[in-house]
């Protein structure tokens, strides 16, 4: 088996600067490569190991066909993978303010932790462009971002069916819910749609 150095080729490829991505370079065409950015409630996984390498080469090889490639990465450090990890830590009987801090702590500490392991994977991508979901500028850009789509008309009120967790009695994503097999009834509910002007759905 033949093992890499994987902490000196980084170190060159840092030094060389092929991690940095030219914001005045206009000569060379732009290619933007937008990273989904990983929970931060634990190591990286093999999925998350997997995209990296791929996406990576994707980076590699376009500057080598001569492109100015933005590369960045960011960190999803909210949401429930976060809190739970939290709270299976630490119990429910801590302070708001505490839980809170704790979140604020593993998320960190896990960001680096992960940003290690990329970087091991031979990851080049441009930190100066790093962002996570915890800062205020973030959360400004998403303040800022919600604004300009109510002001074009792109956000409305209407009411959906959503996904509740009977546990912390608040709405959660698809995403976050795992499957079970049980032997029960099976119900069907029927919703009537009327379609609204300009493409919006009202659900009954």
């Amino acid at each position: 088996m033949i093992k890499i150095d994987t902490e000196k080729w980084t170190a060159l490829w840092k030094e060389a600067g092929i991690f940095k991505f030219n914001r005045d370079e206009d000569k060379k065409p732009l290619f933007v490569i937008d990273v989904p950015p990983p929970f931060t409630n634990g190591s990286l996984h093999m999925g998350q190991a997997y995209w990296v390498s791929y996406v990576d080469a994707l980076a590699r090889y376009m500057k080598m066909k001569g492109r100015n490639v933005l590369y960045p990465i960011g960190w999803d450090a909210q949401g429930f993978p976060t809190e739970l990890a939290v709270e299976n830590k630490y119990g429910k009987s801590i302070s708001r303010e505490e839980f809170f801090a704790k979140c604020t702590e593993l998320a960190t500490t896990n960001k680096n932790k992960m940003k290690e392991e990329m970087r091991s994977l031979g990851a080049t991508f441009d930190e100066s462009f790093e962002y996570i979901t915890l800062s205020d500028d973030y959360h400004r850009k998403v303040q800022l971002s919600l604004l300009q789509m109510y002001e074009k008309g792109f956000i409305y009120k209407a009411k959906h069916p959503v996904e509740w967790c009977t546990y912390c009695n608040t709405a959660i994503a698809s995403a976050e819910i795992e499957d079970r097999e049980v032997d029960a009834k099976l119900y069907k509910i029927k919703f009537s749609v009327k379609i609204q002007k300009g493409g919006s759905y009202n659900i009954r």
